[in-house]
Protein backbone atom coordinates (compact mmCIF):
# COMPACT_ATOMS: atom_id res chain seq x y z
CA UNK A 1 0.00 0.00 0.00
CA UNK A 2 1.35 3.08 -0.47
CA UNK A 3 2.25 5.72 2.18
CA UNK A 4 0.70 9.06 1.93
CA UNK A 5 1.72 12.77 1.93
CA UNK A 6 -0.69 15.30 2.38
CA UNK A 7 0.64 18.69 1.09
CA UNK A 8 -1.94 21.87 2.66
CA UNK A 9 -2.05 24.85 -0.22
CA UNK A 10 -4.97 27.33 0.02
CA UNK A 11 -3.36 30.61 -0.81
CA UNK A 12 -4.26 32.74 -4.07
CA UNK A 13 -4.49 31.16 -8.06
CA UNK A 14 -1.14 32.42 -8.52
CA UNK A 15 0.85 31.04 -4.91
CA UNK A 16 -1.11 27.39 -6.28
CA UNK A 17 0.38 28.08 -9.04
CA UNK A 18 3.86 28.61 -8.18
CA UNK A 19 3.75 25.27 -5.69
CA UNK A 20 3.35 23.17 -8.15
CA UNK A 21 7.49 22.68 -8.83
CA UNK A 22 7.71 22.01 -5.40
CA UNK A 23 5.17 19.24 -5.87
CA UNK A 24 6.79 17.74 -9.06
CA UNK A 25 10.61 17.85 -6.89
CA UNK A 26 8.47 16.31 -3.16
CA UNK A 27 7.30 13.25 -6.13
CA UNK A 28 10.62 12.93 -7.64
CA UNK A 29 11.88 12.29 -4.26
CA UNK A 30 9.03 10.00 -3.33
CA UNK A 31 8.19 8.22 -6.34
CA UNK A 32 5.98 5.69 -4.46
CA UNK A 33 3.87 7.99 -1.94
CA UNK A 34 0.75 9.33 -3.24
CA UNK A 35 0.61 12.76 -3.01
CA UNK A 36 -2.57 14.31 -1.84
CA UNK A 37 -3.16 18.58 -1.74
CA UNK A 38 -5.61 20.64 0.15
CA UNK A 39 -7.10 23.39 -2.00
CA UNK A 40 -9.60 26.19 -2.18
CA UNK A 41 -12.24 25.19 -4.36
CA UNK A 42 -11.12 28.36 -7.20
CA UNK A 43 -7.37 26.61 -7.35
CA UNK A 44 -8.86 22.76 -7.78
CA UNK A 45 -8.46 22.39 -11.15
CA UNK A 46 -5.13 23.57 -10.81
CA UNK A 47 -3.76 20.73 -9.01
CA UNK A 48 -6.09 18.03 -10.45
CA UNK A 49 -4.03 18.64 -13.87
CA UNK A 50 -0.81 18.24 -12.39
CA UNK A 51 0.64 14.93 -13.19
CA UNK A 52 2.02 14.67 -10.02
CA UNK A 53 -1.07 14.91 -7.83
CA UNK A 54 -3.06 11.65 -6.74
CA UNK A 55 -5.94 13.46 -5.29
CA UNK A 56 -7.46 17.14 -4.38
CA UNK A 57 -9.33 18.20 -1.47
CA UNK A 58 -11.41 21.35 -1.75
CA UNK A 59 -11.27 23.69 1.78
CA UNK A 60 -14.35 26.12 1.18
CA UNK A 61 -13.11 29.10 3.84
CA UNK A 62 -15.51 31.42 2.79
CA UNK A 63 -18.76 29.12 3.12
CA UNK A 64 -18.63 25.17 4.10
CA UNK A 65 -15.50 25.39 6.61
CA UNK A 66 -15.24 28.94 7.51
CA UNK A 67 -16.04 28.28 11.30
CA UNK A 68 -13.72 26.74 13.25
CA UNK A 69 -15.94 24.13 14.09
CA UNK A 70 -15.80 22.64 10.38
CA UNK A 71 -12.29 23.25 9.98
CA UNK A 72 -11.55 21.04 13.18
CA UNK A 73 -14.15 18.59 11.37
CA UNK A 74 -12.43 18.78 8.16
CA UNK A 75 -8.83 18.26 10.39
CA UNK A 76 -10.33 15.57 11.89
CA UNK A 77 -11.64 13.65 8.61
CA UNK A 78 -7.86 13.94 7.24
CA UNK A 79 -7.15 12.06 10.45
CA UNK A 80 -8.31 9.41 9.26
CA UNK A 81 -6.20 9.13 5.82
CA UNK A 82 -2.82 8.07 8.18
CA UNK A 83 -0.59 10.39 6.47
CA UNK A 84 2.85 10.43 6.54
CA UNK A 85 4.41 13.25 5.99
CA UNK A 86 2.86 16.55 5.99
CA UNK A 87 3.66 20.03 4.28
CA UNK A 88 2.08 23.37 4.74
CA UNK A 89 2.27 25.90 2.21
CA UNK A 90 0.53 28.39 3.70
CA UNK A 91 1.25 30.30 7.20
CA UNK A 92 -2.19 31.19 8.71
CA UNK A 93 -4.16 30.04 12.07
CA UNK A 94 -6.94 27.84 10.00
CA UNK A 95 -4.31 26.22 8.10
CA UNK A 96 -1.93 25.65 11.63
CA UNK A 97 -5.70 24.61 13.57
CA UNK A 98 -6.24 21.54 10.56
CA UNK A 99 -2.25 20.50 11.14
CA UNK A 100 -2.77 20.20 14.84
CA UNK A 101 -6.25 17.84 14.27
CA UNK A 102 -4.60 15.93 11.55
CA UNK A 103 -2.60 14.30 13.68
CA UNK A 104 0.26 14.20 11.22
CA UNK A 105 4.00 13.18 12.94
CA UNK A 106 5.91 14.61 10.69
CA UNK A 107 4.55 17.88 9.77
CA UNK A 108 6.56 20.55 8.26
CA UNK A 109 5.61 24.50 8.16
CA UNK A 110 7.63 27.98 7.92
CA UNK A 111 8.40 29.23 11.09
CA UNK A 112 6.48 32.19 10.10
CA UNK A 113 3.33 30.11 10.39
CA UNK A 114 0.91 31.32 13.14
CA UNK A 115 0.66 29.11 15.54
CA UNK A 116 3.95 27.54 14.19
CA UNK A 117 4.96 24.99 17.44
CA UNK A 118 1.81 23.09 16.01
CA UNK A 119 4.37 21.44 13.39
CA UNK A 120 7.20 19.36 14.47
CA UNK A 121 9.79 21.11 11.73
CA UNK A 122 10.25 24.28 11.23
CA UNK A 123 11.92 25.89 8.26
CA UNK A 124 12.89 29.10 7.56
CA UNK A 125 10.66 31.58 5.38
CA UNK A 126 12.96 33.55 3.14
CA UNK A 127 11.30 36.72 2.19
CA UNK A 128 14.77 37.31 -0.32
CA UNK A 129 13.96 34.46 -2.64
CA UNK A 130 11.63 33.77 -5.16
CA UNK A 131 8.66 32.12 -4.14
CA UNK A 132 9.16 28.52 -6.41
CA UNK A 133 12.75 28.79 -3.95
CA UNK A 134 11.23 29.78 -0.94
CA UNK A 135 9.26 26.34 -1.34
CA UNK A 136 12.19 24.33 -2.27
CA UNK A 137 13.37 24.93 1.37
CA UNK A 138 11.03 22.50 2.69
CA UNK A 139 12.85 19.83 0.77
CA UNK A 140 16.91 21.56 1.70
CA UNK A 141 18.34 19.22 -1.45
CA UNK A 142 20.86 20.42 -4.16
CA UNK A 143 18.39 20.56 -6.87
CA UNK A 144 16.44 22.72 -4.31
CA UNK A 145 19.48 24.67 -4.07
CA UNK A 146 20.83 25.35 -7.40
CA UNK A 147 18.22 23.65 -9.93
CA UNK A 148 15.24 25.36 -8.21
CA UNK A 149 13.98 26.87 -11.49
CA UNK A 150 11.29 24.22 -12.51
CA UNK A 151 8.48 24.47 -14.90
CA UNK A 152 5.08 24.61 -13.40
CA UNK A 153 3.82 21.39 -15.05
CA UNK A 154 -0.14 21.77 -15.85
CA UNK A 155 -1.90 19.08 -18.05
CA UNK A 156 -4.67 21.48 -19.61
CA UNK A 157 -4.65 19.98 -23.07
CA UNK A 158 -5.77 16.44 -21.88
CA UNK A 159 -8.62 18.37 -20.36
CA UNK A 160 -9.53 20.44 -23.41
CA UNK A 161 -13.23 19.86 -24.78
CA UNK A 162 -13.14 19.02 -28.41
CA UNK A 163 -15.56 21.93 -29.07
CA UNK A 164 -13.51 24.17 -27.19
CA UNK A 165 -10.27 22.77 -28.59
CA UNK A 166 -11.61 23.63 -32.45
CA UNK A 167 -12.54 27.21 -31.07
CA UNK A 168 -8.94 27.73 -30.09
CA UNK A 169 -7.48 26.86 -33.13
CA UNK A 170 -9.95 28.64 -35.23
CA UNK A 171 -8.00 31.58 -32.93
CA UNK A 172 -4.43 31.20 -34.33
CA UNK A 173 -4.14 31.62 -37.95
CA UNK A 174 -1.31 33.00 -40.29
CA UNK A 175 -1.42 36.52 -37.58
CA UNK A 176 0.87 35.93 -34.29
CA UNK A 177 -0.59 36.62 -31.26
CA UNK A 178 -0.13 38.63 -28.12
CA UNK A 179 -1.85 37.58 -24.76
CA UNK A 180 -2.74 40.27 -22.44
CA UNK A 181 -4.29 39.86 -19.01
CA UNK A 182 -5.12 43.66 -18.12
CA UNK A 183 -7.11 42.71 -14.41
CA UNK A 184 -6.19 42.00 -10.99
CA UNK A 185 -7.97 41.08 -7.36
CA UNK A 186 -6.50 44.72 -6.22
CA UNK A 187 -6.96 47.73 -7.99
CA UNK A 188 -3.20 48.75 -7.67
CA UNK A 189 -1.94 46.71 -8.94
CA UNK A 190 -3.72 47.10 -12.34
CA UNK A 191 -1.71 49.09 -14.81
CA UNK A 192 -4.18 51.60 -16.37
CA UNK A 193 -6.47 50.87 -18.93
CA UNK A 194 -5.43 53.89 -21.03
CA UNK A 195 -1.67 53.02 -20.82
CA UNK A 196 -3.04 49.41 -22.13
CA UNK A 197 -4.88 51.04 -24.94
CA UNK A 198 -1.51 52.12 -26.80
CA UNK A 199 0.15 49.16 -25.77
CA UNK A 200 -2.62 47.46 -27.80
CA UNK A 201 -2.45 49.89 -30.57
CA UNK A 202 1.36 49.84 -30.79
CA UNK A 203 1.18 45.63 -31.15
CA UNK A 204 -2.41 46.14 -33.72
CA UNK A 205 -0.24 48.51 -35.82
CA UNK A 206 2.87 45.91 -36.40
CA UNK A 207 0.42 43.25 -37.58
CA UNK A 208 -0.35 41.14 -34.15
CA UNK A 209 -3.55 39.94 -33.05
CA UNK A 210 -4.62 40.83 -29.84
CA UNK A 211 -6.18 38.98 -27.21
CA UNK A 212 -7.77 40.17 -24.12
CA UNK A 213 -7.34 37.44 -20.93
CA UNK A 214 -9.21 37.09 -17.55
CA UNK A 215 -12.26 36.22 -15.23
CA UNK A 216 -15.77 37.22 -15.49
CA UNK A 217 -14.85 40.13 -12.83
CA UNK A 218 -12.29 41.58 -15.45
CA UNK A 219 -14.97 41.63 -18.34
CA UNK A 220 -15.82 45.38 -18.34
CA UNK A 221 -12.86 46.11 -17.99
CA UNK A 222 -11.78 44.38 -21.43
CA UNK A 223 -15.15 45.01 -23.26
CA UNK A 224 -13.77 48.78 -22.73
CA UNK A 225 -10.35 47.87 -24.30
CA UNK A 226 -11.94 45.81 -26.64
CA UNK A 227 -14.35 49.01 -27.73
CA UNK A 228 -11.68 51.45 -28.00
CA UNK A 229 -9.15 49.11 -29.87
CA UNK A 230 -9.41 45.75 -32.09
CA UNK A 231 -8.48 43.25 -29.41
CA UNK A 232 -10.27 40.08 -29.26
CA UNK A 233 -12.19 39.86 -25.42
CA UNK A 234 -12.41 36.72 -24.41
CA UNK A 235 -12.45 37.38 -20.67
CA UNK A 236 -14.96 35.14 -18.79
CA UNK A 237 -15.20 32.67 -21.76
CA UNK A 238 -12.73 30.23 -20.92
CA UNK A 239 -11.74 27.82 -17.53
CA UNK A 240 -8.67 28.49 -16.16
CA UNK A 241 -7.18 25.23 -17.82
CA UNK A 242 -8.86 26.66 -21.56
CA UNK A 243 -6.49 29.53 -20.70
CA UNK A 244 -3.15 27.88 -20.49
CA UNK A 245 -4.23 25.92 -23.85
CA UNK A 246 -4.43 29.23 -25.78
CA UNK A 247 -1.68 30.74 -24.12
CA UNK A 248 0.86 28.12 -25.33
CA UNK A 249 -0.29 28.73 -28.47
CA UNK A 250 0.74 32.47 -28.19
CA UNK A 251 3.68 34.44 -28.94
CA UNK A 252 3.85 36.59 -25.76
CA UNK A 253 1.76 37.50 -22.63
CA UNK A 254 1.68 41.33 -21.09
CA UNK A 255 -0.30 40.96 -17.85
CA UNK A 256 0.21 42.62 -14.17
CA UNK A 257 1.13 41.02 -11.25
CA UNK A 258 -1.19 38.42 -11.10
CA UNK A 259 -1.83 34.74 -11.47
CA UNK A 260 -2.00 34.69 -14.98
CA UNK A 261 1.60 35.63 -15.10
CA UNK A 262 2.54 32.81 -13.85
CA UNK A 263 -0.14 30.20 -15.91
CA UNK A 264 1.81 31.69 -18.92
CA UNK A 265 5.13 30.56 -17.25
CA UNK A 266 4.09 27.48 -17.26
CA UNK A 267 2.77 27.50 -20.90
CA UNK A 268 6.69 28.22 -20.91
CA UNK A 269 5.89 31.55 -23.52
CA UNK A 270 7.50 34.75 -23.09
CA UNK A 271 5.64 36.53 -20.39
CA UNK A 272 5.77 40.65 -18.91
CA UNK A 273 5.02 41.45 -16.06
CA UNK A 274 4.03 45.18 -15.06
CA UNK A 275 4.43 46.23 -11.44
CA UNK A 276 2.45 48.74 -10.27
CA UNK A 277 2.32 49.48 -6.67
CA UNK A 278 4.10 46.02 -5.69
CA UNK A 279 8.06 44.81 -6.80
CA UNK A 280 10.05 41.70 -7.48
CA UNK A 281 11.65 41.76 -4.49
CA UNK A 282 8.55 40.10 -3.31
CA UNK A 283 9.43 37.00 -5.16
CA UNK A 284 6.59 36.57 -7.46
CA UNK A 285 7.97 37.36 -11.03
CA UNK A 286 8.31 35.39 -13.77
CA UNK A 287 11.67 33.43 -13.02
CA UNK A 288 11.75 31.24 -16.38
CA UNK A 289 14.58 32.52 -19.29
CA UNK A 290 11.98 34.11 -21.23
CA UNK A 291 10.31 36.43 -18.07
CA UNK A 292 10.77 40.05 -17.48
CA UNK A 293 8.99 42.76 -15.91
CA UNK A 294 8.69 46.30 -15.72
CA UNK A 295 8.28 48.85 -12.89
CA UNK A 296 8.54 52.62 -11.92
CA UNK A 297 10.87 52.71 -8.84
CA UNK A 298 11.28 56.24 -7.99
CA UNK A 299 8.73 56.84 -5.16
CA UNK A 300 9.09 56.47 -1.58
CA UNK A 301 5.13 55.17 -1.39
CA UNK A 302 6.32 52.39 -3.19
CA UNK A 303 5.58 49.21 -2.28
CA UNK A 304 2.18 50.08 -0.58
CA UNK A 305 1.55 46.31 0.23
CA UNK A 306 2.64 43.10 -0.53
CA UNK A 307 -1.13 42.20 -2.21
CA UNK A 308 -1.82 45.76 -2.95
CA UNK A 309 -4.63 48.08 -2.27
CA UNK A 310 -7.92 48.44 -3.96
CA UNK A 311 -7.20 52.29 -3.68
CA UNK A 312 -3.85 54.03 -3.75
CA UNK A 313 -3.05 55.03 -0.04
CA UNK A 314 -2.00 58.28 -1.31
CA UNK A 315 -4.69 59.29 -4.49
CA UNK A 316 -2.80 60.01 -7.34
CA UNK A 317 -1.49 56.07 -8.62
CA UNK A 318 2.10 57.41 -9.62
CA UNK A 319 3.26 53.97 -9.71
CA UNK A 320 0.75 52.96 -12.47
CA UNK A 321 0.96 56.29 -14.63
CA UNK A 322 4.15 57.73 -14.71
CA UNK A 323 5.32 53.85 -16.19
CA UNK A 324 4.88 55.24 -19.49
CA UNK A 325 3.48 52.34 -22.04
CA UNK A 326 7.07 52.74 -24.38
CA UNK A 327 8.99 51.41 -21.67
CA UNK A 328 6.49 48.31 -21.49
CA UNK A 329 6.42 48.08 -25.43
CA UNK A 330 10.51 47.85 -25.30
CA UNK A 331 10.68 45.62 -23.08
CA UNK A 332 7.94 43.51 -24.65
CA UNK A 333 9.82 43.97 -28.42
CA UNK A 334 12.96 42.23 -26.57
CA UNK A 335 11.00 39.59 -25.03
CA UNK A 336 9.76 38.94 -28.84
CA UNK A 337 13.36 38.57 -30.57
CA UNK A 338 15.00 36.04 -27.56
CA UNK A 339 16.17 38.93 -25.54
CA UNK A 340 16.53 41.08 -22.18
CA UNK A 341 17.95 44.46 -21.42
Amino acid sequence: MKHKILVIQTSFLGDSILSLPFLQLLKKENPDAAIHVVSTPQSAEIFEASPVVDKVIPLDKKKTHKSITATIRFAKELAGEKYTKLYSLHRSFRTSVIVYFSKVKESYGYDTASASFVYKHKVRYRKSYHEVRRLMEFLQNEVAENGWRITPEINSRQKLAPEKDTYIRSLFTDKKIIAIAPGSVWETKMYPAEHYEEIIRYFSDRDYSIILLGGKDERELCDHLAKETDALNLCGVFSLLDVHCILQECVLLICNDSALAHLGVSANIPVEMIYCSTIPEFGFYPYHDKGDYSGYRELQCKPCGIHGRHACPEKHFNCGYLLHPEIVVKKAETLLHGEKI
